[in-house]
């Protein structure tokens, strides 16, 4: 079941000022296009900001040419793309400040039969549009252009980690085992973008970032303190210290990517967000207004949502009722630990999980002490009752649709997902959070572990 933050979202918004994006303060521009054929009376000119787009100009065609042009505003330096009135993409443009230029071609095949005027990597780029890295010209242009907005363009979108000279020479004897190649693509995923040019950030390059942070992060390492060193070594080398005041927007702006893919992604990257939300978020120090005021609003409110409920918070004894409409509290178990199951007989990996989740219960609770606290967090009595009935629970088995517990648990835990899991003491102090059921009895012989270690000094 997936719960919580459409509201937020929706609050949030994608703020689009083109204006800001993708203009600066200058002498213009102008950009002439005789469009041979045009079956279009308007052509758009689209603009990029990381992800998102939006329309710069408009030029309406007189006999087939069409001009976009400002006298005063410059365009930011970039990547932009010629639209049709139906949105239909034509081509693309390196554009950057005082551009003057003159394009002719053909409306049905623009890249094919074409004339460029007062640009030669626009040439460039025509051809690499045409037939990629092998265009004419394309390769050549790189080599001698290596810091050049194109270069850097190219260089990133077309670079593959695992058809690199690195993994050819690494791997040249055997295929890499799923370990091996995992840390590989960790430590190579990015390398061939250049994070410290700021004009990549108005170009369509559209970078993986959820598979990387979620996916391929949690697959590669199980402990939070090398998800956070990951994403210290991402966002930090994004800064040019070579720089007396360096530019931090790129920061910024993957800062901000990053807490919206941890803030409704799974529970187990809460932890990732709020340290995100610690060491990253400044509005103070965000002169591009990428932090506007919804993000101000609303990131505070979940970090504090999703601080309630980690490791080493103590919380209040939750009071549920069961079948026979009777009320349980945690407080009056008297095992070591406790796991608390909050679940759905609607969700389907609850579904899958809760009978695992049982198996575990029955074999292993007497060997560390711990009792189960399930919570099923649906009003459907029926599929409740018959989920029970078809297993046998008998663990301490409890249920919305018998009554409303003593507080909000959905809100109090921050249930985005179903199930979640998360371990108590007899204290009620939080000793685990979101742990995956294969590795939960490792979690018990490495608590206990610790605490004769911490005894013993």
């Amino acid at each position: 079941m997936r719960r919580g933050y459409l509201l937020l979202l929706l609050a949030i918004g994608i703020n689009l000022l083109s204006s800001f994006f993708a203009f600066s303060k200058g002498g213009g521009y102008q950009i002439d296009i005789k469009l041979k054929d045009a079956k279009t009376e308007m052509l758009y000119l689209q603009g990029y900001y990381g992800n998102s787009t939006f329309i710069v100009d408009s030029a309406a065609g007189r006999k087939d040419l069409f001009r976009f042009k400002s006298k005063k505003q410059e365009l930011h330096p970039g990547i932009y793309t010629v639209l049709t009135q139906e949105y239909i993409p034509l081509f693309q443009l390196i554009l950057e400040e005082g551009t003057k230029m003159r394009i002719e071609t053909h409306f049905d095949c623009p890249l094919n039969f074409y004339f460029i005027k007062k640009s030669e990597k626009n040439k460039i780029f025509f051809e690499y549009q045409k037939s990629g890295i092998n265009g004419q010209g394309v390769s050549l242009y790189m080599e001698t252009s290596p810091h050049s907005l194109l270069t850097e363009y190219i260089r990133a979108k077309e670079y593959n980690p695992i058809e690199s000279i690195e993994y050819q020479t690494l791997f040249k004897d055997s295929l890499p085992h799923e370990y091996e190649l995992n840390h590989y693509m960790i430590k190579h995923y990015f390398d061939d973008v250049n994070f410290k040019d700021t004009r990549l950030l108005h170009t369509p390059l559209h970078l993986d970032l959820r598979f990387y942070f979620t996916e391929l992060l949690m697959a590669t390492y199980d402990h939070e303190c090398d998800w956070i060193e990951v994403i210290d070594h991402f966002l930090e080398d994004m800064i040019d210290s070579s720089q007396e005041e360096p530019d931090r927007e790129v920061q910024v702006y993957y800062t901000n990517q990053l807490m919206r893919i941890y803030m409704s992604n799974h529970p187990r990257t809460d932890t990732l967000f709020v340290y995100l939300f610690d060491h990253y978020f400044d509005p103070t120090q965000d002169q591009w207004g990428i932090f506007d005021e919804s993000y101000q609003r609303v990131y505070p409110l979940v970090a504090e949502r999703k601080r309630k409920s980690f490791v080493n918070h103590v919380i209040e004894p939750i009071t549920a009722y069961n079948s026979e409409g009777e009320q349980v509290s945690t407080s009056d178990i008297q095992a070591d630990y406790t796991i608390l199951w909050f679940w759905d007989p609607d969700c389907d990996e609850c579904v899958v999980e809760t009978p695992m989740l049982y198996e575990f219960y029955k074999n292993f609770k007497s060997k560390y002490n711990f009792e189960v606290y399930a919570v099923s967090v649906t009003d459907d009595l029926e599929r409740w009752e018959q989920f029970s009935r078809e297993y046998k629970i008998d663990w301490i088995n409890l249920s919305y649709s018998m009554g409303e517990p003593n507080y909000d648990l959905l809100d109090f835990f921050d249930l985005v997902f179903t199930p979640g899991l998360f371990i108590i003491d007899q204290n009620h102090k939080i000793i685990g959070r979101h742990i995956p059921l294969n590795k939960v009895e490792n979690f018990f012989k490495e608590y206990a572990t610790n605490i004769i270690k911490s005894k013993s000094n």
